[in-house]
C-alpha cells in the first residue's frame, strides 16, 4: 500500500514538470524563459506562454516612458544654470541581440522584471546628465549661453541620440526646457538688449536723415541741370536770333522805335521827333547814339 502510494505520487510530480505551467506577458513588455540550462533565444511578446519544469519567466518593461532630468550646470567655471532634459525613450527591440542581453545584464526584482528605472539607471542617466555639462559647461560665459541657446539645445540633442544608439535603449524625442540662470546675469542681458534696441533706432535715424540728404541733394542737383539747360536754351536762342536778323537792319531800326515807345509812355516819359536820318547817316555811320539820346533826356530834366 505504502509504495503504491509513493509510486503515483512519482508519477504526479513527473506529469506535472513535463505538463509545466502557462506564464503570462503583460502589456508594454516582453519575456525571455531561463532554463536549467540557460537563456532562451527568443524574445517573447505580450500573451500567454508555456514554461516547463523548472523554467521561469523573465520581463522587461519595454513601454514608451517620458524621463524628466533636472540638472545644473556651471557655466565658464563661474555661473550655475539650470535646466531640464526631457526625453522619450523605450527598449530598443528593432535590435534583438541588444534587447537580449538585457536579460543577462540587468539585475531584475523579486518579480522578475527589469523595471524602467533599472533600464534608465544603467543605459540613459549617464547621457542624460554628461551631454549637457559637456556641451553647455564649455562655453566662456553665461552670455555665449543665452546668445546661443538655440544652436546649443540642437548640438545637446543630436549628440544624446548619437550615444543613445550603442545601448540597448532607443531614444524618440529630446527636449530642453526651463532654462534659468541667477536674475543678475538676466538684468544685465536685459539692459544689453535695451543698449541694442537703442543703438538700433540710432542707426535707424542717422539712416532716414542720410536718405534725406540725398534726396534733397539729387533734388538740388536736378534745379542745376534744369537751370543749366535753361541757360543754354536761351543761349542758343540768341545765338539763333543774332544770326538771324543779322542781314535785316530794317527789324533792328523797328525794334529800337518800338523801345523808344515804351519809354515815352513811361512815369518819366520823354518824347522826341527826329528825322530817320538822324539813325544812321548816308555813309551808314550812326548820327543818334546812346550818349547822345542821355544828353537829350538830362536836359528835359533840367
Amino acid at each position: 500500500m505504502r509504495s503504491s502510494t509513493i509510486g503515483f505520487m512519482i508519477m504526479v510530480v513527473l506529469t506535472v514538470s513535463l505538463v509545466g505551467c502557462r506564464s503570462e506577458v503583460k502589456q508594454g513588455r516582453v519575456g525571455r524563459v531561463k532554463t536549467s540550462s540557460g537563456w532562451n533565444k527568443a524574445i517573447l511578446s505580450p500573451g500567454l506562454h508555456s514554461c516547463w519544469g523548472f523554467d521561469d519567466m523573465f520581463d522587461v518593461d519595454s513601454s514608451d516612458r517620458l524621463i524628466n532630468e533636472d540638472m545644473s550646470i556651471l557655466v565658464g567655471g563661474k555661473v550655475n544654470m539650470t535646466c531640464r532634459v526631457t526625453i522619450r525613450a523605450s527598449l530598443n527591440l528593432e535590435n534583438e541581440a541588444s534587447a537580449l542581453s538585457v536579460f543577462e545584464k540587468v539585475v531584475a526584482n523579486e518579480d522578475k522584471l527589469i523595471t524602467f528605472d533599472s533600464l534608465n539607471k544603467i543605459y540613459l542617466y549617464p547621457i542624460l546628465t554628461s551631454v549637457p555639462r559637456k556641451i553647455f559647461g564649455s562655453c566662456p560665459d553665461i552670455q555665449t549661453v543665452i546668445a546661443n541657446r538655440a544652436e546649443l539645445a540642437d548640438q545637446v540633442c543630436k549628440e544624446i541620440l548619437e550615444r543613445a544608439k550603442g545601448t540597448p535603449m532607443k531614444i524618440t524625442a529630446v527636449e530642453i526646457t526651463n532654462y534659468d540662470w541667477p536674475r543678475s546675469i538676466t538684468d544685465a542681458q536685459e539692459e544689453l538688449v535695451k543698449i541694442q534696441l537703442e543703438e538700433e533706432r540710432t542707426a535707424a535715424r542717422v539712416r532716414a536723415a542720410l536718405k534725406n540728404a540725398e534726396g534733397q541733394l539729387k533734388i538740388e542737383e536736378a534745379n542745376k541741370l534744369v537751370e543749366i539747360k535753361r541757360a543754354e536754351a536761351v543761349s542758343e536762342s540768341i545765338a539763333i536770333i543774332k544770326n538771324a536778323l543779322k542781314d535785316s537792319p530794317e527789324y533792328l531800326r523797328w525794334h529800337t522805335i518800338r523801345v523808344l515807345g515804351e519809354a515815352a509812355m513811361g512815369p518819366n516819359n520823354a518824347f522826341f521827333v527826329f528825322p530817320a536820318e538822324m539813325m544812321n547817316g548816308s555813309n551808314g555811320t550812326k548820327v543818334l547814339d546812346h550818349s547822345m539820346l542821355k544828353a537829350l533826356l538830362d536836359a528835359k530834366n533840367k
